[in-house]
């Protein structure tokens, strides 16, 4: 599997940490290669990364080793010197795998297996006391890519039943502007995630400022845990948001929540979403003044008017001054 640049980016904040002088060792859980493609990206984010390619895929150990980390990997196909393992399995019970590492990644791999239950206990066993978990995974489309996709209450119910410490919660978003074509899903940023963050994308998808389909928006979430202590992995329940009928509530025990040091934090989303999403998020503003303003409407109909000499009514959409300005081609021509 190919390492991301999104996952080059959060591999970067962790190498960042102040506690990452102390972190020596990396298990893989998937082992993943660098193409050259990936590399130029990569470059970008480590510019002291040089790799000498002799074939198309280089090991990710390459990264691992330029931030500090002995490698190690997991995975079925046996590539890049990685212990065989079915991750469908408990490894410790079945491997007699007990090591522990400072660092242990799912970069999309996770989403590709049924037993999602031994997958998520094996990197907890595996994970040092105050050590990081990494997860860079699908949240929104990848149709028939994987089994399944994942919702952020997910990975915040897994914190409090065993614990974590939420250092980062990302959304890596590959939504497309659709009036100007400025981003593609291609970037290095993620926004920060928080309650109200798709509510506020979700609205500017309905205004048709950026795309939003099942095909177009393959978008990922990037969870950064620390784990505080050496327990027992405890399923999470959950029961909030469930019960379709009041007093319908959960009467089984064992699964008390702890409290999180960091929750889902409100921030500017105007501000970030325009930053992160777009480079040239001016476009974005403009576009929003012309199509969905009465002022920019009259501002937008007078300009064309002036230009052109051609009289026109308030505009619903941008596309259609664009439509205007196409066919008229040939009176500018005349003139």
């Amino acid at each position: 599997m190919g390492l991301s640049f999104q996952a080059g980016y959060a591999l970067k904040k962790i190498s960042e940490y102040p506690d990452s002088k102390d972190y020596k060792t990396v298990m893989e859980y998937g082992c993943q290669s660098i193409s050259k493609e990936s590399y130029l990206k990569l470059k970008v984010i480590f510019p002291n990364l040089n790799i000498n390619f002799t074939g198309k895929y280089v090991s990710a150990k390459e990264l691992y080793n330029l931030i500090g980390f002995k490698y190690n990997s997991m995975d079925a196909n046996g590539e890049y010197d990685s212990y065989i393992v079915d991750f469908n399995e408990d490894i410790q019970s079945k491997y007699n795998f007990t090591e522990k590492f400072d660092l242990c990644t799912n970069l999309g791999t996770s989403e590709h297996l049924i037993g999602q239950v031994n997958f998520f206990k094996n990197i907890h066993n595996t994970t040092k006391v105050n050590g990081i978990m990494l997860h860079v995974l699908p949240m929104e489309g990848y149709l028939n890519h994987c089994y399944f996709n994942y919702h952020p209450n997910f990975f915040y119910d897994l914190a409090s039943s065993n614990n974590y410490e939420i250092k980062e919660f990302w959304y890596f978003s590959q939504r497309a502007s659709k009036l100007f074509k400025h981003y593609s899903g291609q970037n290095f940023y993620p926004l920060n995630y928080n309650n109200n963050l798709m509510a506020e994308l979700d609205a500017l998808s309905k205004k048709n400022v950026y795309a939003n389909s099942i095909k177009n928006n393959a978008s990922s979430i990037c969870v950064i845990y620390k784990k505080k202590e050496d327990n027992k992995f405890k399923l999470p329940f959950q029961d909030d948001g469930m019960t379709l009928e009041s007093g319908h509530k959960n009467k089984l025990t064992g699964y008390e929540r702890s409290e999180n040091t960091r929750e889902f934090e409100d921030c500017d989303n105007s501000k970030q979403i325009r930053n992160i999403i777009g480079t040239f998020y001016w476009k974005v503003i403009i576009s929003e003044i012309f199509n969905f303003t009465d002022y920019g409407k009259i501002i937008l109909s007078k300009f064309i008017y002036k230009i052109f000499k051609i009289k026109t009514k308030h505009y619903n959409d941008i596309s259609i001054a664009f439509l205007t300005i196409k066919n008229a081609k040939n009176f500018i021509k005349d003139k």
